[in-house]
């Protein structure tokens, strides 16, 4: 029997009260599933382009950016987007301007937050109603080749690994933690030399510099071995630890998740 098809879901929200039960929730269904959660318009847009998600759910208050012109911006024809993901927006408040904007084509369903009517459950629920007009704004020559395929097989693996440990899915560190593994799978020569060099393609790919990247991926680390239950944490990585070092560097984890990949054979 084949699998059951998986939506993906791009969450764009800052606010973890909202965001965290909404992404539990979704994450409990056997049909959607989390892509990504981000709180950056600018990040938001490379996720579209790089992960193609079915939908994006976007709350209008942001603090990196304008929610309304990220809708804008997924919307422009002259942006030469791969897919236009179905846009589902939530607001704390809308004014009567921004309502009218919002339903004149620009957004495909409108979520008050503070309403009786609102909740995770609610929001899964409307999706569910409305996945058959997902990909209504597919372009007509688009289409997933096997490779773009077992790329997102891929790095969903990825993502799933790191969920082992305390990392959190909203951060822009474990984004880019994902795609230093995802790379570092593509070389069959791997060592932690090799390694290094992928900060610099990661860091053009999300607008950062080498040296950003190893601060941000080196701080997440630290913190996952900091918080995670020692049990799971023993389960989840097996190289042994010298006493005074908590966590591993970079290229040590990096290259611990290929490894264990390979004798999965999954890459």
């Amino acid at each position: 029997m084949a699998a059951k098809k998986q939506y993906k879901v791009l969450i764009v929200e800052d606010d973890p009260t909202y965001a965290e039960p909404l992404q539990e929730h979704i994450r409990q269904s056997d049909d959607f599933k989390v892509m990504a959660v981000t709180a950056s318009v600018e990040h938001a847009i490379k996720l579209v382009k790089i992960n193609l998600p079915d939908v994006v759910i976007i709350d209008l208050q942001l603090t990196e950016g304008d929610g309304l012109d990220l809708i804008h911006r997924l919307r422009d024809p002259d942006a030469l987007l791969p897919i236009v993901p179905y846009l589902l927006v939530t607001t704390s408040f809308t004014s009567n301007l921004i309502r009218d904007r919002l339903s004149d084509g620009l957004a495909d369903y409108i979520f008050k937050k503070q309403n009786n009517s609102y909740s995770p459950a609610a929001v899964l629920n409307h999706l569910r109603l409305m996945a058959r007009h997902f990909h209504r704004n597919r372009k007509p020559d688009m289409s997933l080749d096997d490779e773009t395929d077992k790329a997102e097989r891929l790095r969903a693996r990825i993502d799933s690994e790191l969920s082992r440990y305390y990392m959190s899915t909203s951060s822009i560190a474990r984004t880019l933690l994902v795609e230093l593994i995802y790379r570092a799978t593509l070389n069959p020569l791997l060592d932690l030399i090799a390694i290094g060099t992928l900060y610099t393609e990661v860091g053009k790919q999300f607008e950062k510099t080498p040296k950003n990247v190893d601060v941000s991926v080196s701080r997440l680390i630290d913190i996952a071995f900091a918080k995670t239950d020692p049990v799971d944490l023993a389960r989840a990585y097996q190289p042994y630890l010298d006493i005074g070092r908590c966590s591993p560097t970079n290229k040590e984890f990096i290259l611990y998740i290929v490894e264990k990949l390979r004798r999965e054979g999954f890459v």
